[in-house]
């Protein structure tokens, strides 16, 4: 984890978020969630939808190709959440080829600018995204 990305300020929150889409861009290509996994609260649905979306691909064999999510711009909506802060993420999600499994023929995902709401929470001086909400 990056220095800056340690503690609770907006800043480390904003430089968290940046790892934390760091991280997915690596999970995908590699097929390995678990540093991903250990970012994110076991309460983050969504972050566990992709985690296990991941893990399902590299068991049965198949490959996920693409560069991921490249960041546009990443601001903090609200900074006295109860539990942490939210911050907004645009992103442009770039084609992605995934094949399912092995002997499976690949598909193409279309890439597109998307917005990313993550909620962060405390984890003792550092963030982990307890929530993700993805615009289709």
């Amino acid at each position: 984890m990056p220095a800056e990305a340690k503690g609770t300020s907006a800043a480390s929150a904003k430089a968290f978020v940046r790892y934390w889409i760091a991280t997915l861009n690596y999970s995908g290509p590699s097929g390995d969630s678990s540093r991903l996994r250990s970012l994110s609260s076991p309460k983050c649905v969504d972050c566990d939808a992709i985690g296990d979306f991941i893990d399902a691909v590299y068991q049965r064999g198949g490959a996920i190709a693409g560069d991921g999510w490249d960041i546009q711009a990443v601001r903090v909506i609200d900074k006295d959440n109860a539990d942490g802060m939210v911050l907004d993420a645009l992103v442009q999600v770039t084609e992605q080829t995934v094949t399912e499994a092995k002997g499976k023929k690949p598909r193409t995902y279309p890439g597109g600018r998307r917005l990313k709401t993550f909620w962060l929470a405390r984890n003792g001086s550092a963030w982990r995204v307890s929530k993700l909400e993805q615009s289709k």
